[in-house]
């Protein structure tokens, strides 16, 4: 009995591994703040997630202040691809740039959010807000004051992707 609690015991930091591995971005009712930042030019384009040779993202702009964000993956294959079309918005606060994502297609408008970081003018570093944020926000000036409390701290932040641009 003894040796089993022992293998139980030693499989939960284990399980809270798996857990935070597999975290998804945090996902709001409200953006951080409304859309009212002029584009970034240099977020246009297409933009190749590193090591990949397939899966990428465009962006382009929709309006004044939104991008239309269209992200191509392939499946394992290579032979089906799935599209899916987002709007977003920036949010700068002090000088963190954040990335307000809406899936255009959802019956309800909800927001994931991502943290951007320019490596240079090629690369893109995209940082998931993540979802163990359990507070839930129903405005922007509530959002905007929490993220600005708690941006630098660790727990803040989930899953991270580089970007290279690629060809237009």
């Amino acid at each position: 009995m003894r040796i089993i609690m022992r293998n139980i015991l030693k499989c939960i930091p284990i399980l809270f591994i798996c857990l935070f591995i597999t975290a998804c971005p945090y996902e709001s009712p409200v953006p951080i703040t409304p859309p009212s930042e002029q584009l970034i030019p240099t977020l246009l384009g297409k933009w190749v997630i590193a090591g990949s040779d397939r899966d990428y993202v465009q962006i382009q702009k929709l309006n004044q202040f939104h991008y239309q964000i269209t992200n191509f993956d392939y499946d394992d294959i290579g032979d089906n691809i799935t599209k899916t079309i987002y709007r977003s918005h920036s949010s700068t606060l002090d000088r963190d740039i954040y990335l307000n994502i809406s899936p255009v297609d959802s019956e309800k408008e909800t927001y994931f959010l991502y943290k951007i970081e320019f490596q240079g003018p090629d690369s893109l570093l995209l940082v998931e807000v993540t979802d163990r944020i359990r507070e839930k926000f129903f405005n922007s000036i509530e959002l905007e004051e929490f993220v600005k409390k708690y941006k630098n701290l660790s727990f803040f932040y989930g899953d991270e992707t580089v970007y290279i641009k690629g060809g237009e």
